[in-house]
């Protein structure tokens, strides 16, 4: 019932997670292998480094009320998805520091989810996918040549300037978008 801290390394490759976590600046929570990694009800807040190396990511049907809050770094490696597949309120992502897809030429997908950025999100390869997203956007999102983000079935606003730069592509494929700060 406590929060698990982690001030190293946490290694996740085929278990579920569930439960508060705090990831301390000097912490690395690294999701590896090509299993899935099941999300139950799970709150993390990241002030150091969340890998999100290989397999895809999904919630348990509990997981709805989970929150993910980054303030360090999100890197985003491989080609997949995090999701979750059930109806009704999301899970909710936010984003006060930087999401990074690192590596990879094919799509890394976020779906199905609350998000709210004020940071930064940086493709440097292959594309990333908001799909079937709800929130708030602001900060900046840049994007490398040849590298991709795009808003697909995206439900959005922004309460701040949002700013798109690089010589990349940023696209707003389906969904509803308005913009006023």
């Amino acid at each position: 019932t406590g929060t698990n801290v982690v001030t190293g390394l946490l290694v996740i490759s085929n278990a579920p997670l569930s439960g508060r976590y705090l990831i301390q600046p000097s912490g690395r929570l690294e999701l590896v292998g090509n299993a899935q990694k099941l999300f139950y009800d799970s709150h993390i807040l990241n002030l150091g480094t969340l890998r999100w190396a290989e397999g895809t990511v999904g919630y348990d049907s509990s997981g709805a009320g989970s929150t993910f809050t980054n303030l360090g770094l999100w890197e985003l490696a491989p080609s997949g998805t995090w999701a979750y597949s059930y109806s009704g309120p999301t899970p909710r992502i936010r984003n006060d520091g930087i999401i990074r897809k690192t590596s990879g030429a094919g799509t890394t997908a976020l779906s199905n989810l609350g998000f709210e950025n004020a940071g930064q999100v940086q493709v440097n390869q292959g594309r990333l996918n908001f799909q079937s997203t709800v929130g708030v956007v602001s900060g900046t999102f840049e994007t490398a040549q040849g590298s991709t983000v795009a808003f697909v079935s995206a439900s959005l606003t922004n309460s701040n300037p949002v700013s798109f730069t690089g010589s990349g592509k940023s696209l707003f494929e389906s969904g509803n978008l308005w913009l006023g700060g």
